[in-house]
């Protein structure tokens, strides 16, 4: 099995494994990948070279509306964490 990962600055292959070790275990196998983020002094947080306006634009409709039916209370982390997981169900993540 092959992951081969783009981002804007590089591309990567993970690891070259067959599915049998990947359920085994996953023993030497390389499973992380680091995408660059920075604390701009002016912009703030910057994530994949963009500030976080940014990718609000980026984000679909349906992510807003998930995370806007929470409830009013709900923490800033489950927030977040619910707006990743919509994302996922769509697989807009690296896209």
């Amino acid at each position: 099995m092959s992951f081969t990962a783009t981002v804007p600055t590089f591309t990567v292959t993970a690891s070259q494994k067959t599915s049998l070790e990947v359920l085994g275990g996953m023993r030497g196998m390389t499973v992380l990948v680091w995408l660059r983020s920075a604390v701009d002094p002016d912009e703030g947080i910057r994530f994949r070279e963009m500030s976080i306006p940014e990718c609000q634009k980026k984000l679909p409709d349906y992510a807003y509306k998930v995370i806007d039916a929470l409830p009013v209370s709900a923490h800033p982390t489950t927030q977040f964490t619910t707006g990743v997981m919509a994302l996922h169900v769509k697989q807009k993540i690296l896209s």
